[in-house]
Order: structure tokens, then sequence, then C-alpha cells
């Protein structure tokens, strides 16, 4: 996997768009940009990473530039031409390098709110309580949908394992949630 490093000497990670284009293209249906953002949208995966058609047409020409993926002209009669995409053998093994870095390496997580926790001592109390429960009332409400949605899933014609996601993200809607309601006793506690 060609790895970049940026500035400070750290790994540069690829897009995660790239992953997602190249693992529809891995099925071997070749796809141009328009089918592509269809099949991605059929698949809600946008729930989880932010992709817009934008983004997916600018992974199609990046990884095409790279080698991953080869595109070959097609002309239908009512049509105008397009260029469908395939994934090429160094695609693959791009691909699955990434998935083996991606499922496989541990990088902390950051979050906006962990630093609103750390800076929030200067906050008055009465604020700083109700922005907790504001938020644990925004979480319990998404932990109500996804639990829904889980409750509700059928088995979806699809290969992107979107219950397997919403799984996930209960189980962390869960914990944040306990969390912050301990979060919220200490904050009473500095009555």
């Amino acid at each position: 996997m060609s790895v970049k490093v940026g500035k400070k000497g750290r790994k540069k990670k690829p897009p995660y768009s790239d992953l997602i284009v190249l693992f529809f293209l891995y099925q071997g249906e070749p796809h141009c940009g328009y089918t592509m953002k269809k099949v991605i949208a059929e698949t809600r995966i946008h729930e989880w990473l932010p992709i817009s058609s934008m983004t997916v047409y600018q992974s199609m020409r990046r990884l095409a530039n790279a080698g991953h993926i080869k595109g070959e002209v097609e002309k239908k009669t009512a049509y105008p031409e397009r260029i469908m995409y395939r994934v090429t053998q160094e695609g693959k093994d791009y691909f699955d390098e990434f998935l083996r870095q991606e499922m496989g390496t541990y990088s902390r997580e950051y979050f906006h709110f962990d630093l609103g926790v750390g800076l929030s001592v200067f906050m008055p109390q009465k604020e700083k309580m109700k922005a907790v429960k504001n938020r644990i009332k925004q979480l319990t409400a998404r932990f109500d949908e996804v639990t829904e949605d889980l409750d509700a899933f059928v088995e979806e014609e699809t290969i992107f394992p979107r219950q397997l996601l919403l799984d996930h993200e209960k189980t962390f809607l869960k914990s944040e949630i306990g969390w912050l309601r301990k979060y919220l006793k200490m904050i009473k506690g500095d009555e």
C-alpha cells in the first residue's frame, strides 16, 4: 500500500471515499460515476461516512490516476458515452491492505465533546448541566431511532452490512449515554 507521509512525518490515510468506491468495484461489476452514486445511495453508507457526489467523482479520478481502477469508454445507442470503471489487481491489493490496516489497528478517536468537557471548568454549573442534559436527550433520541431501525430490520439485498453498523452505533450510544449520566452526577456533586 502506498502510504503518504505528511509534513510532520505522520502517515496519511487515504480518503475513506476511496475505500468505499473500491469496495463496490471489488464486487466485479463495472460502474461509471453515476451508477456508483446510485449504489452508494441505495446502501445508505452516507449514514456513517459523509460521501457526496463530488467526492465519488474525485475518488474515482484519484484511484484511476493511481492505477487502482481502470476506465473504458462505453457508448450506448441513445445515451452519451460514459466511462465504466473496474478495479485492477493493484486496486484490490490496495483495498485489502487499507482494510487490514483499518480493521487491525487502533487509533484514538477524538470527539469534539471531549474538548468541551475538558474546557468547561469556567462554565457555570447550571449551563454545564443544561448542555449535558441536552446532549443526553439528543443521544437518547438517536438511540431510539437506531433501536427501532434494528427491530424493524429486514435482510437487505446488498453486500453492505448495515445491520452490523447499526448494532455498533447502538452499543456506542448506550455507553456514551451511561457516561454522560455519570458525568452529570459529578457536576451535581460540584454544588
